[in-house]
Formats: C-alpha cells, structure tokens, sequence
C-alpha cells in the first residue's frame, strides 16, 4: 500500500539508498522521469564501493533532460574522480581548502 501511495503522491525530497531506490524502480513503484535535482553524497566512496550498477540505474531513470546532477564528496581520489565525469555534464569542480 506504501508503494501505491509513493505513486500518487508528488515528492518534493527523496532521501534513500541506491538499492532501495533501484528496487523501487524496477517494481515501478517510483517514477523518476520528472526529477529535477539529483543530489549523490559521498558519491566517491558509493562508486568505489561497488554500486556504479545502481548509480548507473538511478541515472537512467532520471530521464528528465534539464536533470542537473551534483555530487558531494570530502575526498575524490583520481580514479574515482575519472569515473565520476563519465556520469556528469559539464562537471564544476569545487575544492575548499588544500587538496
């Protein structure tokens, strides 16, 4: 019933993990086509643990083409930082302090 009501409802925020909102997807209990902003926080350490598969998920049901895209990260090592442009736009990067 939880999920039907998901349906229904217009969300404003939408916090979650990537395997939950995946599940929800694929039970097409959430509709993603009309997300404005996606926020992905600590989104070097969800790449590098694995879960590039969900993200990639995530993005794809993000079909919206004014989608803007942000990530928040304290640390972004080299490798991480490569496979994040695969995912961004036209990525500014933003480093307060010393890297």
């Amino acid at each position: 019933m939880q999920q039907i009501i998901i349906i229904i409802i217009k969300i404003d925020v939408l916090i979650s993990t990537p395997l939950r909102l995946v599940s929800l997807i694929q039970e097409n209990a959430m509709d993603l086509s009309k997300v404005e902003m996606l926020v992905m926080d600590e989104g070097d350490r969800l790449l590098d643990l694995g879960f590039v598969q969900q993200v990639d998920e995530i993005l794809a049901a993000c079909s919206n083409p004014s989608l803007v895209r942000c990530l928040f990260s304290a640390t972004l090592p080299e490798a991480i930082e490569t496979l994040v442009r695969t995912v961004m736009h036209d990525p500014i990067r933003l480093t307060i302090g010393q890297r």
